[in-house]
């Protein structure tokens, strides 16, 4: 075995948990820091649990509700690719049409007298018949 180039071995290195087990072990690091070991692993407790180191569970979940949102964008781009040009125009021409339709609404509604105006004339020539008769 050569010398100077294998990594110098500790045969009293330490794995500490983050449940605080701490095990005893040979390893060319002194101390290594672990997140789960078999006294606190879901599968070795039969415990369920969450592990979640710096948010890593929110991370995700807020991923697979952006991942969701962005194929239902996708969906509706293609949908709206898949409408040929001559849906586009027959919307257009409908479009149109409802706006004619309005305009022409608002002149008639311009144009006719009210019903009140309609009375008030009505009374004025009722009361020049009368006095014609009275004249007369």
């Amino acid at each position: 075995m050569k010398t100077d180039i294998h990594p110098k071995y500790y045969k009293d290195a330490k794995a500490i948990c983050a449940c605080g087990a701490v095990y005893n072990f040979g390893n060319t690091v002194k101390e290594i820091k672990v997140d789960t070991c078999s006294a606190c692993h879901p599968f070795y407790t039969g415990k369920k649990r969450i592990l979640d180191s710096s948010g890593r569970v929110e991370r995700f979940k807020q991923k697979m509700v952006h991942a969701h949102d962005f194929e239902q964008k996708k969906k509706e781009r293609e949908e709206e690719k898949k409408k040929t040009v001559l849906d586009k125009i027959e919307e257009e021409k409908e479009r149109q049409e409802k706006v004619k339709e309005e305009a022409q609404l608002k002149e008639m509604t311009i144009d006719t007298p009210s019903v009140a105006e309609k009375v008030v004339k009505d009374e004025k020539e009722e009361k020049k018949v009368k006095s014609k008769k009275k004249k007369k």
